[in-house]
């Protein structure tokens, strides 16, 4: 087994171990009390501690700790096939992500539901405050100097576009399989995500924690520095990572493997970064208004249901999550709000089928040969490659791949094929579309490019090599 592999194993299981404690963590304190709210429901205090309310909410956050405790084994259990066939790792690895998403959400905003049915049926609606909006004409005056400035990201975007041109001219255009621009587009889009994220989140409406403006103007401040930041140094860390794998390609390395591992060790800690400073940033928002003896308080509990806060008439299209300081959700009574969940409702759903499809049909793909003219073209999967009889230098017919490394730099990958652009340590540029248990293997030679090729049909690979050489 490669080295490679046994990383991004440890890799994605690191990731699922992370993903279910960090969600196991940030909501486990919505079953206890905790500002003037229990699950995302507000309470009046004289009630809070009703004994009825605290056998619900211990036995709902039983539930909780068990279902994440059994995702924590299964998270490890589901990566395991990855020693042997990456792409039915990936087709579970999806299968349980989505599903533990979906729990997730059933077990935290079911509980939800609930405690607003007690809530109605025992009257415990503030009506004098549902629909009051509060301002806090200092904080807005001085808002926008609470976070710094979004146009840090120019220059790290300027780079990536720098290293691009770079990339372009030392490989006379970008090289076979697209390594350069395919990091480019990924890391580019990226740095417009973060600054997007900076934008929005320095420009949007001042929260008002308090009738004390001075604990605003500092709540509001530490608030919108914490993502400010935490968005300006995941761009520069995953914008590293980006130039550094076009570096290495550009440098023609023979395993680019090693440069993709540092890539994904960087984005791990763009990641983490990102959540400590805005976590921290939260933190001492509420040491801050531990001191605060006039606190607002609004019970707009109506407006949300499920996790989802629906207003037509709040002009906010994005704003805090109840549950979860750290996160942010959209109005979906905002006719923008609608559309920005329709599409990512439509991105999540097409991604997650496209992912299971691309993997199924990976791992039962096979090798198509056909000859046209005095052109021979193979084709499998997404992946083609046409050569005219009369370039071939070498074509044999061997029992096995040559023993080197091969690395991918725009190819496909399970335990049963390896498909598309690789890179060999000795043999350089490579078109492969090998089925791995298969022998034996055509070895077609053309300039500086080497082809791979066989097929889970007897006999298949000697009826190729036998029209070609035919043709010669």
């Amino acid at each position: 087994m490669k080295i490679f592999d046994l990383l991004m194993i440890i890799i994605l299981i690191v990731t699922n171990l992370t993903v279910v404690v960090a969600c196991w963590l940030t909501y486990r304190k919505n079953f206890r009390y905790e500002d003037g709210m229990m699950l995302g429901v507000h309470i009046p205090f004289e009630h809070a501690y009703d004994s009825d309310l605290t056998e619900f909410c211990k036995k709902k956050a039983k539930n909780w700790k068990t279902f994440n405790l059994v995702n924590l084994v299964a998270g490890c259990l589901v990566c395991l096939p990855g020693l042997y066939d990456w792409g039915l790792c990936i087709v579970l690895w999806t299968v349980w992500l989505v599903a533990y998403l979906v729990l997730a959400y059933y077990f935290m905003f079911k509980p939800h539901g609930d405690l607003m049915r007690i809530k109605k049926e025992r009257g415990w609606f503030d009506e004098t405050t549902k629909h009051k909006v509060v301002v806090d004409t200092k904080v807005s005056a001085v808002s926008d100097n609470l976070a710094p400035s979004w146009k840090w990201h120019i220059p790290i975007g300027l780079a990536l576009v720098l290293t691009g041109i770079v990339s372009y001219g030392k490989t006379d255009g970008f090289s076979t399989g697209g390594v350069e621009l395919i990091m480019l587009m990924i890391s580019l889009a990226m740095c417009v995500m973060y600054a997007g994220m900076h934008i929005s989140s320095a420009g949007k409406r001042n929260k008002v924690y308090s009738e004390n403006s001075e604990l605003n103007l500092q709540a509001n401040k530490l608030h919108k520095r914490a993502w400010a930041w935490a968005s300006l140094w995941s761009n520069i860390l995953a914008s590293i990572g980006g130039i550094y794998v076009i570096y290495k390609s550009v440098k023609n390395m023979d395993n680019l493997d090693n440069s993709m591992i540092v890539y994904c060790l960087l984005l791990t800690v763009s990641v983490v970064i990102m959540v400590y400073l805005v976590y921290k940033g939260e933190k001492k928002i509420k040491k801050l208004m531990e001191n605060d003896d006039a606190p607002v308080y609004i019970d707009d509990d109506e407006y949300w249901k499920w996790g989802f806060y629906n207003n037509p008439n709040d002009s906010r299209i994005m704003l805090q999550n109840k549950w979860s300081k750290m996160n942010y959700t959209v109005n979906i009574g905002h006719p923008v709000g609608k559309a920005i969940m329709g599409v990512t409702a439509v991105l999540v759903i097409g991604l997650v089928i496209f992912t299971i499809w691309t993997f199924v049909a990976l791992g039962n793909t096979e090798t198509f040969f056909t000859v046209q003219d005095d052109v021979v073209t193979f084709d499998a999967f997404m992946y083609k490659y046409s050569v005219d009889v009369d370039d071939i230098d070498t074509i044999v017919v061997i029992d096995e791949m040559p023993d080197e490394h091969f690395s991918r730099v725009g190819g496909a990958a399970t335990g049963k094929v390896s498909i598309g652009n690789y890179r060999g340590n000795e043999t350089g540029k490579c078109k492969l579309f090998i089925h791995n248990d298969e022998s034996p293997i055509l070895m077609i030679k053309v300039d500086d490019m080497t082809v791979f090729a066989n097929s889970t049909e007897d006999g298949a690979v000697e009826s190729w090599y036998e029209t070609i050489e035919a043709m010669r």
